[in-house]
C-alpha cells in the first residue's frame, strides 16, 4: 500500500459526507455499529474501567457506550483536530488532540481502536499495536481490514490475521480473535 495523506483523506471525507460514519471512512453506520458491538463484547464483562479510544473520530464509540449504559472513564484521542473539535462540541472535554505514533500516551485499563489502523503502513500498524498495548493495564482491542489476494487497495491497510496475531503474541499469549461479522474485517483482543 502506498503512503496516502491521511489528513487529506479524512478532511475530504468530512467535507463530502459530514460528521458521520462515512466521514471517518466507514462504508456505513451499520458496519461501524457492528464493529463497535464486537469490541464491546470483550469489554462488557468489566466494570469501573478506564478506556482510551485511540482514533476516536467524532466520538461515536463514546455515544455507543452511553447507549449501552456502560459506565467507564472514557478518553478519546485523535490526530485530526477537526474530529476532536466536533467530538468536544458533542460530548464535552473527554477528547484530546494526540497522535498515537508520535505523542506520549495516557495509561488506561483498555485501549480500543476501531478503524484507526486502516490507513497506516505495515510498520506503523505494528508500532501502533505495541504502543497501545504497552500503555494499557488490562489490554488492547482493535479491528483491521483482512487481506484478500483478489483485491488490493491504494488507500487501505489490509493485513493477514495470522501475521498480526503472531506479532501480538510477542507481548501476550492471551489473545482472542473474531472474524466473519463483516466481510474483510477481523478483531483482535490482547489481554494482560
Amino acid at each position: 500500500m502506498p503512503r496516502i495523506d491521511c489528513f487529506k483523506f479524512y478532511e475530504n471525507n468530512l467535507l463530502e459526507f459530514g460528521a458521520n460514519a462515512k466521514g471517518v471512512g466507514w462504508s456505513s453506520e451499520q458496519n461501524q455499529q457492528i464493529r463497535f458491538e464486537i469490541i464491546y463484547s470483550f469489554l462488557e464483562k468489566f466494570s469501573n474501567i478506564s478506556i482510551v479510544d485511540a482514533g476516536c473520530g467524532f466520538g461515536d464509540f463514546y455515544q455507543f457506550l452511553n447507549s449501552k449504559d456502560f459506565l467507564c472513564n472514557y478518553i478519546g484521542i485523535d490526530k485530526q483536530l477537526d474530529f476532536i473539535n466536533i467530538a468536544k462540541s458533542r460530548y464535552g472535554s473527554k477528547f484530546l488532540y494526540l497522535n498515537i505514533l508520535e505523542n506520549r500516551l495516557l495509561e488506561a485499563d483498555f485501549f480500543v481502536a476501531s478503524g484507526s489502523l486502516n490507513l497506516l503502513l505495515e510498520d506503523e500498524t505494528y508500532q501502533f499495536i505495541e504502543k497501545c498495548f504497552n500503555h494499557s493495564k488490562k489490554g488492547f482491542i482493535f479491528n483491521l481490514l483482512k487481506k484478500n489476494n483478489k483485491y488490493t487497495s491504494h488507500h487501505f491497510n489490509y493485513q493477514e490475521p495470522h501475521k498480526i496475531a503472531s506479532f501480538c503474541k510477542q507481548f501476550t499469549k492471551k489473545i482472542e480473535y473474531i472474524e466473519g461479522y463483516i466481510k474483510h474485517d477481523f478483531t483482535i483482543a490482547m489481554f494482560k
